[in-house]
C-alpha cells in the first residue's frame, strides 16, 4: 500500500467504526423507546378509571386506593388524592376571589409555595385567561418529586387542579402514562 494512503484509510476505518458505534446507540435509543412505550402504553390499558365531579367540572382519573390524608400538604383544599405505585393525583379546589384574574391567582400561588418550600423549582409554566400547566420539582426529605399539573377556572369562580406527584425518577412508567387520558376527559360547563 501506497505510504500516502495509509493516513488516508486509517481515518476512513476510524469514521466508519465511528458512524457504526453512532448507529447502533441510535437503534439500541429507539429500542428503548421503544419498549418505554409498550410499559405505558399497557399500563395504561389495564388501568381503570373513575369520574370526580363537582359543580362545573368533571374529570376521569384512575381508579387507584385514596392517598392518607397525613401525606396531604394542604388537606382542607384537597378534594380526591389517590395513589399507586410511587404516583400521587391530587384534584383541589379553591374560589377565586372576585377582583382576582386566573392569572394572579395563580402567580400568588406560585409565590406563596416558593415562600412556604425553599426547594420549588418551576420547570415549565404556562398561564392563560382560564387555564394554567405547570411542570415542577421539590425535594422532601432528601427526595426530588417531579409534578405535572394543570389547573382550570369554571364559570362559578372555582379553581380546581390536578397534580400528578411522583419520586422524579419514577416519572415516566408510574404518572405519565396516565396524563393524557386524564387530561383530556376535564370537562368544564
Amino acid at each position: 500500500m501506497p505510504k500516502g494512503k495509509q493516513p488516508f484509510i486509517i481515518l476512513l476505518s476510524l469514521t466508519v467504526i465511528i458512524l457504526v458505534g453512532f448507529v447502533s446507540f441510535l437503534i439500541q435509543s429507539d429500542n428503548a423507546k421503544k419498549a418505554l412505550t409498550a410499559q405505558k402504553t399497557k399500563l395504561l390499558n389495564d388501568q381503570k378509571f373513575t369520574t370526580f365531579r363537582d359543580g362545573y367540572f368533571r374529570v376521569d382519573y384512575p381508579y387507584w386506593p385514596d392517598l392518607d390524608q397525613k401525606y396531604l400538604l394542604e388537606p382542607k383544599t384537597v378534594k380526591k388524592a389517590v395513589n399507586n405505585n410511587n404516583c400521587s393525583l391530587v384534584i383541589t379546589k379553591n374560589t377565586l376571589a372576585k377582583n382576582q384574574t386566573f392569572k394572579d391567582y395563580v402567580e400568588n400561588t406560585l409565590k406563596e409555595q416558593g415562600s412556604k418550600y425553599e426547594s420549588v423549582k418551576i420547570i415549565t409554566k404556562n398561564i392563560s385567561d382560564t387555564e394554567s400547566t405547570l411542570v415542577g420539582k421539590l425535594t422532601v426529605s432528601g427526595v426530588t418529586l417531579y409534578s405535572y399539573s394543570k389547573g382550570y377556572l369554571t364559570k362559578a369562580n372555582g379553581v380546581y387542579s390536578i397534580a400528578f406527584i411522583s419520586p422524579q425518577k419514577d416519572f415516566a412508567l408510574a404518572c405519565s402514562p396516565f396524563l393524557e387520558k386524564t387530561f383530556g376527559s376535564v370537562k368544564i360547563n
